[in-house]
This record gives C-alpha cells, structure tokens and sequence, in this order.
C-alpha cells in the first residue's frame, strides 16, 4: 500500500468527527437517563414558529414552545419545552394536562414521555463509533504505509 498524505488527513478528520458525535449522545443519553420520575403538568402557553429552509412543501419545520406548570413535593415549577417536526398539527392545547419526565435531584431538568430521545442518543453515539472507526483505521494504516516508505 502506497502513502497517501490526503487520506492520512481525511482519516484523522472523519475519526474526530465520530469521537464529537459519539460524545455527544453519550452526553445526552446521560442527561436524559437521569429523568426517572414521571409528573402531571399542565400546558400553560404554545407558541408556534415555522421555518422554510428551502422553498419546499417538506422543508419547512413547525416549531413549539409549551410552557408547562407542574408541581413536586409543593413547590411549583414552570419550563419550557420545545418540539419541533415537519408535521404541522400539534395534539396540546392550553390546559391539557401531560405527564412530564423530570430528574429528581434537579425537578427543573425535564423532558417528554415517549419522544424518543433516549434511541436518538444511542443512534448519534452508533453512527460516531462508525464513524470514528473507519477514520481510525483509514488514518493508522496510512500512517503504517508512511512508515514502511519511510525505512525504505
């Protein structure tokens, strides 16, 4: 195998890339397995924002901020949360009651029943190890053929 300076350096970069993506679902499925504890919440107020990025019928995103109001052990709360989706129809309204996700040792950290965040963590951090492993082994196998030129 002959050296190639620009794979040496494509390997190194798509092997960070996997790494930051990687980290970055193992940060979020951190953060959202500590939300253990389920509570009712109340739909205070949803604003609604739409966002075209390209002209299109299936560009455009529907974005939702729902101010929730809930209560743990008498002390209330009020958060945000936003969603977002190419879907335009949104099933809440004002004064729907909801069950929320919270972290007991941190009731302000909150998040969704069932929205999946939890497999959306575990697939960033599936596709960064796939990422970071062929960037690895793309990188120390040039880096062998460097090597190999290089005592000869």
């Amino acid at each position: 195998m002959r050296f190639n300076k620009i794979a040496l350096i494509v390997g190194v970069a798509v092997a960070l890339f996997g790494f930051f993506l990687f980290s970055i679902g193992a940060f979020n499925l951190h953060r959202y397995t500590r939300l253990t504890s389920e509570t009712p919440a109340t739909v205070v107020n949803i604003g609604t924002r739409t966002h075209n990025s390209g002209g299109q019928q299936d560009s455009i995103t529907y974005s939702w901020r729902i101010t929730l109001q809930y209560d743990i052990s008498g002390i209330a709360y009020e958060r945000r949360l936003t969603w977002s989706s190419h879907n335009p129809t949104i099933t809440l309204n004002e004064g729907d009651i909801i069950t929320i996700l919270y972290d007991p040792g941190n009731p302000q950290r909150i998040g969704w029943v069932g929205t999946g965040r939890i497999g959306g963590a575990w697939y960033m951090m599936i596709v960064g190890f796939a990422f970071f492993s062929t960037g690895f082994i793309v990188a120390v196998r040039q880096y062998i053929a460097w090597r190999k030129q290089e005592d000869s």
